[in-house]
């Protein structure tokens, strides 16, 4: 009943689509992020970044189909500087001030324990956190719980095993799971990880591919 967006890139036509077969939409505003070159340290870049994605919240907050904001995905991917989780938590205040209506989350990839307690400690103005995970997905409750969020949380990718979690041939190609095997291992990571943690995770989204290849033709 819902998808997910990673940028605004396109957003109107897609949030417009998604009201029209009654679905909800979280909206990701796209941060730049510190393995693509950005420097948290540089005020002036950070400053324009968030007036730049001020303008898509205000553009999107009144949607009818919005669910909630994502406000990054996977920032914390490769990071050592953690005063990005300021610059999360500044947009998510910002957001609470002009859109009361809808939550804030932001994506990580697993459960980083060193950045999730930056989280906790920087950023109180997110609501939600979301984690994407596939393989590690069944062990992904108690990784939260040890790593100290104790708020509800959203699976925001989940699905088959990615290429880097998969073994390889003695010459380096990548051994993609067979049909049946994405089909078990779906429906055991549904179950152990979502369907049974209610009581905190809130629901999730499944991880379409798409036309993007990565190793394979289908992965």
């Amino acid at each position: 009943n819902s998808i997910r967006l990673w940028s605004t890139d396109g957003a109107k036509e897609y949030l417009d689509k998604a009201y029209e077969l009654g679905l909800t939409v979280t909206l990701s505003l796209n941060l730049d992020i510190e393995r693509h070159g950005f420097n948290y340290d540089d005020k002036n870049a950070v400053k324009v970044q968030f007036e730049k994605l001020k303008k898509d919240i205000l553009a999107f907050k009144d949607h009818p189909a919005l669910l909630m904001w994502g406000v990054g995905n996977e920032a914390d991917l490769f990071a050592t500087n953690y005063k990005v989780w300021n610059a999360v938590n500044d947009i998510a205040k910002f957001i609470h001030e002009v859109d009361p209506n809808h939550p804030t989350t932001t994506m990580l990839a697993g459960v980083p324990k060193k950045h999730i307690k930056e989280i906790v400690k920087h950023c109180p103005d997110l609501d939600i956190l979301t984690f994407n995970s596939f393989m590690d997905l069944p062990h992904i409750k108690d990784k939260i719980v040890d790593a100290g969020w104790v708020g509800p949380y959203l699976i925001g990718e989940w699905g088959a095993s990615g290429y880097w979690e998969t073994p390889t041939t003695p010459w380096g190609a990548f051994i993609e799971e067979t049909s049946t095997e994405k089909s078990r291992v779906c429906k055991e990571r549904y179950e152990k990880a979502i369907v049974s943690n209610k009581d905190r995770c809130i629901g999730s989204y499944v991880y379409f591919w798409g036309y993007k290849q990565a190793r394979t033709h289908t992965l």
